[in-house]
Protein backbone atom coordinates (compact mmCIF):
# COMPACT_ATOMS: atom_id res chain seq x y z
CA UNK A 1 0.00 0.00 0.00
CA UNK A 2 1.25 3.38 -1.02
CA UNK A 3 0.57 6.68 0.74
CA UNK A 4 0.72 10.14 -0.79
CA UNK A 5 1.05 13.26 1.13
CA UNK A 6 -0.63 16.21 -0.27
CA UNK A 7 -0.27 18.18 2.42
CA UNK A 8 0.35 21.92 2.67
CA UNK A 9 4.08 21.77 3.68
CA UNK A 10 5.21 20.34 0.03
CA UNK A 11 2.84 23.04 -1.59
CA UNK A 12 4.32 25.71 0.52
CA UNK A 13 7.73 24.80 -0.56
CA UNK A 14 6.68 24.34 -4.59
CA UNK A 15 5.27 27.96 -4.26
CA UNK A 16 8.57 29.91 -2.50
CA UNK A 17 11.07 27.57 -5.63
CA UNK A 18 8.18 29.21 -8.11
CA UNK A 19 8.71 32.63 -6.32
CA UNK A 20 12.92 32.58 -6.52
CA UNK A 21 12.79 31.25 -10.29
CA UNK A 22 10.34 34.42 -11.43
CA UNK A 23 12.57 36.53 -9.55
CA UNK A 24 15.81 35.35 -10.14
CA UNK A 25 16.47 38.66 -12.57
CA UNK A 26 15.22 40.89 -9.87
CA UNK A 27 17.87 43.89 -8.41
CA UNK A 28 20.40 42.35 -11.62
CA UNK A 29 21.56 45.73 -13.82
CA UNK A 30 22.09 45.57 -17.26
CA UNK A 31 23.58 48.64 -19.88
CA UNK A 32 21.06 50.64 -22.33
CA UNK A 33 22.93 52.18 -25.10
CA UNK A 34 19.97 52.93 -27.32
CA UNK A 35 15.90 52.88 -27.15
CA UNK A 36 13.59 53.06 -29.81
CA UNK A 37 11.03 55.45 -31.00
CA UNK A 38 8.24 53.10 -29.08
CA UNK A 39 10.74 53.65 -25.72
CA UNK A 40 12.17 49.63 -25.77
CA UNK A 41 15.74 48.64 -25.97
CA UNK A 42 17.52 45.31 -26.19
CA UNK A 43 19.99 44.54 -23.55
CA UNK A 44 22.60 41.89 -23.31
CA UNK A 45 22.05 39.82 -20.30
CA UNK A 46 23.06 36.21 -19.36
CA UNK A 47 24.41 35.60 -22.38
CA UNK A 48 21.42 37.02 -25.16
CA UNK A 49 19.99 40.16 -25.94
CA UNK A 50 16.56 40.67 -24.11
CA UNK A 51 13.69 43.11 -24.83
CA UNK A 52 13.44 45.60 -22.22
CA UNK A 53 11.10 48.13 -21.55
CA UNK A 54 11.55 51.06 -18.59
CA UNK A 55 9.38 51.65 -15.53
CA UNK A 56 6.67 53.54 -15.73
CA UNK A 57 8.26 57.51 -15.00
CA UNK A 58 11.32 56.35 -15.90
CA UNK A 59 12.29 58.62 -18.98
CA UNK A 60 14.71 55.93 -21.78
CA UNK A 61 17.91 57.19 -21.18
CA UNK A 62 21.30 55.36 -21.84
CA UNK A 63 22.73 54.18 -18.99
CA UNK A 64 22.67 51.34 -16.11
CA UNK A 65 19.60 49.96 -15.04
CA UNK A 66 17.89 47.61 -12.34
CA UNK A 67 15.47 44.91 -13.45
CA UNK A 68 13.07 45.18 -11.65
CA UNK A 69 10.53 42.14 -12.67
CA UNK A 70 9.10 40.60 -16.48
CA UNK A 71 6.02 40.98 -18.29
CA UNK A 72 6.02 37.35 -20.53
CA UNK A 73 10.21 37.48 -21.89
CA UNK A 74 10.00 41.40 -21.87
CA UNK A 75 12.23 42.53 -18.82
CA UNK A 76 10.98 45.85 -16.43
CA UNK A 77 14.17 48.26 -15.80
CA UNK A 78 14.54 50.81 -13.47
CA UNK A 79 16.94 53.96 -14.24
CA UNK A 80 20.27 53.90 -11.71
CA UNK A 81 22.61 56.39 -13.38
CA UNK A 82 24.25 57.12 -16.38
CA UNK A 83 27.65 55.92 -17.22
Amino acid sequence: VLFYSLGRKSSLKQTINSEKLQNINEGQLVEVHYWDKYGRTKVFYRGSHWEAVPLKGNLPTPGVWEIIGMTGNTLIIKFINNK
